[in-house]
């Protein structure tokens, strides 16, 4: 069974957003194409580093996360709430066999300010960035620091400059 027919996405007709037909087949294309090429972008970036199964998980979530993000404008526990051990666990491996120790303690770092940073913003204005958002934040979070601080930084601030143009 695939993604689409699991009840994580459901599809809302754009002009009365009540529920409209379940089109699985359409959603699974989508989801399949975003995700495959978010994962050859990792792979191009990342290819040769211990690193890329971590952005090979990233990029296989990528694809239903936009998807059902477009659609009902929410962000499933069960895909956001896996990629925390998921993605520990793979920097952690990524940094005991690349001995980059420093790198790991900067992406357990980044999480916690990404995931400070978003929840804060929540916070302040929950209309403006959900829960789901503030979850997947400490994952991405880790994954921009375990690069350096400024991919972090510039990660971020793309993600919200992208959003701003989304409502402007």
């Amino acid at each position: 069974s695939d993604v689409c027919s699991s009840d994580l996405v459901t599809h809302a007709d754009p002009q009365t957003m009540s529920p409209g037909p379940r089109r699985p087949g359409r959603d699974s294309a989508a989801m399949v194409v975003v995700s495959i090429a978010a994962m050859a972008a990792a792979v191009w970036q990342f290819g040769g580093t211990w690193s890329l199964p971590a952005y090979l998980y990233l990029g296989l979530i990528t694809g239903p996360l936009t998807v059902i993000d477009l659609r009902e404008k929410r962000l499933p526990n069960r895909l956001t709430l896996p990629s925390y051990p998921i993605v520990a666990v793979l920097i952690a491996l990524a940094a005991l066999i690349e001995g980059t120790w420093p790198a790991a303690g900067r992406a357990a770092l980044g999480a916690l300010v990404l995931l400070a940073v978003y929840a804060t913003l929540h916070a302040v204005h929950p209309a403006g960035l959900g829960m789901g958002d503030v979850k997947l934040a400490a994952p991405l979070g880790a994954l921009l620091a375990w690069q350096s601080w400024s991919a972090l930084l510039w990660g971020t601030f793309t993600a919200f400059l992208l959003r701003s143009e989304e409502h402007t």
